[in-house]
């Protein structure tokens, strides 16, 4: 490498300026001007991908293929992450952006870097408090995992960025939080997929992709949330048309699932909104309010306090089927509340006493809400980044009484939970 590349220079400084600057490391041509500030993530993903190799369970459209190899194809210097070629005992290869966070000197360890994109997938899997492992006496059991024969353009939109590995933990260092769980149509006839639109740009595309095999189609662009109406015949988005200063201003829009006319409901600047029916629900200078895709304008519903985001976290929202109740974060508690009145309940959420890592990133509670169909239990889960606080699930029913308490990691953040649609069963993810 010429010391000469370490030379200012203008395309180093446009870069510098503008970020995302890729190179290949094992090129002789890097704009190490460019780079500077930056650590190279090569070693410290080699370190954690050479203990991946011969593991199943690493690519979102084959849980059965063994990792064979891999090639460190990019790296990105801003925001941090590599571009990465997994090979599969079966020939067959993807590529996947695994991002990197936090920049640590030798002293603190090896590889430049203290967290990874995959550092979930290496976490120890250990029995938590009152939450046994799994084995062949539990009361509910996956499956064997099985292919779905989805036409061939799926795979290239799966292997996206934010798509693959996608954790909460991608919203650190100013990494977008776009890839949401898979959103099954009400028909179960296709599912909702948001691939990332750039490592930069903060949304996604969002796709409807089909399970008879037919090709996907692209609903919308530059869309941060995605929800199915009731009955599957619209798919309600948040498409963020411009960045403020104090937070996200977004449009939401009904776009009907068969033709793709897509008709703008209102603005708001909440990332979050609420389905129930046909009906929207979504919050705007301290308000609730409700929208259809019947063209009148949107009605202000009721005041709901502490509806301000706190330290930046957006303020989750979810409503019951009926329509009748909701619960949202109100400052760092839950609260349940009447869609009409003034009924209100506030749970508060505790913590367990737990070291915390010494980390800038710590701190950032999320929640993730979600009714069962019938509206009568909502399942509620919290976690913070990078902490050591235990995550947890509680089972509330509708007037607001905690059922039951779980702990479902030894740390880190969960996703939304999703209730199976026989109603007594709640999938979520963790991330260790």
């Amino acid at each position: 490498m010429s010391p000469l590349s370490y030379v200012p220079n203008p395309v180093g400084l446009y870069y510098v300026i503008s970020g995302e600057y890729h190179y290949n490391p094992q090129s002789h041509f890097v704009n190490r001007f460019a780079t500077l500030g930056v650590r190279d993530p090569t070693e410290k993903l080699t370190l954690q991908l050479d203990r991946l190799i011969g593991q199943i369970g690493l690519d979102p459209l084959d849980p059965v293929q063994p990792l064979a190899a891999y090639r460190v194809r990019q790296v990105i210097n801003r925001p941090g992450g590599a571009v990465v070629e997994f090979q599969y005992a079966d020939g067959s290869s993807r590529t996947h952006t695994i991002p990197v966070f936090e920049q640590i000197d030798r002293t603190q360890g090896r590889g430049g870097w203290r967290y990874t994109g995959l550092d979930r997938v290496l976490a120890r899997h250990e029995q938590l408090l009152n939450l046994p492992p799994a084995g062949a006496q539990s009361p509910t059991r996956l499956a064997a995992p099985r292919r779905l024969a989805l036409h061939p353009e799926v795979g290239r939109l799966a292997a996206a960025p934010f798509t693959f590995y996608s954790s909460p933990y991608w919203s650190w260092g100013g990494l977008p939080q776009t890839a949401e769980d898979l959103r099954l149509a009400p028909d179960g006839k296709g599912f909702l997929l948001l691939r990332a639109e750039s490592m930069a740009a903060g949304t996604a595309t969002l796709w409807l992709i089909p399970l008879d095999g037919s090709p996907p189609r692209q609903l919308a662009e530059r869309v941060r949330r995605a929800v199915w109406s009731g009955d599957g015949r619209f798919v309600f988005a948040l498409q963020e048309e411009r960045w403020q200063l104090q937070g996200h201003e977004g449009t939401l829009k009904a776009i009907d699932s068969r033709t793709g006319d897509a008709t703008a409901l209102d603005r708001t600047p909440a990332r979050y909104f609420g389905v129930a029916g046909a009906d929207v629900f979504f919050l705007r200078a301290g308000a609730l309010w409700r929208v259809r895709p019947d063209g009148r304008p949107a009605e202000r519903l009721r005041a709901l306090p502490d509806v301000d985001p706190v330290d930046s976290a957006p303020v989750e929202l979810a409503v019951a089927p009926d329509g009748r109740r909701l619960a949202y974060r109100c400052g760092g508690d839950l609260c349940l509340a009447d869609v009409a009145g003034d009924g209100l309940t506030r749970l508060p959420v505790s913590k367990p006493a737990q070291p915390w890592h010494d980390s800038e990133y710590c701190g950032s509670v999320r929640f993730g809400l979600a009714w069962n169909h019938d509206g009568t239990q909502l399942a509620a889960t919290d976690g913070e980044l990078c902490s050591d606080r235990w995550p947890e699930l509680r089972l509330i029913d509708r007037d607001g009484q905690v059922q039951r308490r779980l702990f479902v990691g030894p740390n880190g953040m969960t996703r939304e939970p999703q209730w199976a649609p026989e109603g007594h069963v709640v999938v979520l993810n963790t991330f260790p």
